[in-house]
C-alpha cells in the first residue's frame, strides 16, 4: 500500500510541475505583446487571452501538491516537510486567486509560493540517499538565491537582474525546482514500478 502511495505521489510531482511548465510556454506564445525578458510570470494570470489557463494551471498545481503532502506523509512521517509541501500549495493557490490586479496580497502569496516550492526539495534531500540528496538540494538553492536577487533588484536595492532581465530572473526562481518535480518525480514511479518487477535470476527457463 506505501509503495502504491509513492507510486501516485511521483505521479503528482511530475504531473504538477510538467502541467505548469507547459502552460507557462503556452501563454507566453498566446499573450499578446508578452517579454520573456521583461514581464513577470504572474502578468499571465490578467492578460485576458491567457488568465483562465494561468489561474486554473495554479490551482491544479496547488491540488495536487495538498494531495502528494498527505500521501507522502504516510512515507517520511515528517511534520515539517509535510509543511513545506503545503505551504508551496497555500502560495500557488493564492497567486491564482489574489491575481496582479490585487497587487498587495497577490505579493505576499507570491513570495510564499517563490519560498516555500524552493524549500520543498531541500527539505526532501534530508530522507535521500547520497549522491541523490546533492541533487535535490542544488535546485532549491539556486531559487532561493534568484529570489533574493529578484527581490533586491525589485526594491531598487541593486540591479542584478543582468541579460536575463525582470522576467529572466523570476524564471530563475522556478523553472529549475520545476524541472526537479518532474525529475524526482520520475525517480520515486521508476524505483515503486522497479521493486515490482519479477527478479530475471527467479525466472524459469
Amino acid at each position: 500500500m506505501l509503495k502504491n502511495k509513492n507510486l501516485i505521489v511521483g505521479l503528482l510531482f511530475s504531473l504538477l510541475s510538467g502541467q505548469f511548465l507547459l502552460v507557462l510556454m503556452l501563454g507566453a506564445s498566446i499573450a499578446p505583446n508578452y517579454s520573456v525578458h521583461d514581464d513577470a510570470i504572474s502578468d499571465l494570470g490578467v492578460i485576458p487571452q491567457t488568465q483562465f489557463l494561468f489561474n486554473i494551471s495554479l490551482i491544479l498545481f496547488g491540488v495536487f501538491m495538498l494531495l502528494a503532502a498527505y500521501l507522502y506523509h504516510k512515507y517520511h512521517n515528517k511534520r515539517w516537510i509535510t509543511f513545506m509541501i503545503i505551504a508551496s500549495s497555500i502560495g500557488a493557490i493564492g497567486v491564482a486567486l489574489f491575481p496582479l490586479n490585487n497587487p498587495g496580497i497577490h505579493a505576499i502569496f507570491a513570495l510564499i509560493a517563490f519560498l516555500f516550492t524552493n524549500l520543498v526539495p531541500i527539505s526532501i534531500s534530508t530522507i535521500l540517499p547520497k549522491p541523490i540528496n546533492f541533487l535535490s538540494i542544488a535546485p532549491g538553492i539556486l531559487g532561493i538565491l534568484f529570489l533574493i536577487i529578484h527581490l533586491m533588484s525589485d526594491i531598487n536595492i541593486l540591479n542584478l537582474y543582468g541579460i536575463i532581465g525582470h522576467g529572466g530572473s523570476e524564471r530563475m526562481i522556478i523553472y529549475p525546482v520545476m524541472i526537479w518535480f518532474v525529475a524526482y518525480g520520475g525517480y520515486l514511479t521508476a524505483s515503486t514500478t522497479m521493486i515490482h518487477q519479477p527478479n530475471p535470476e527467479t525466472k524459469e527457463p
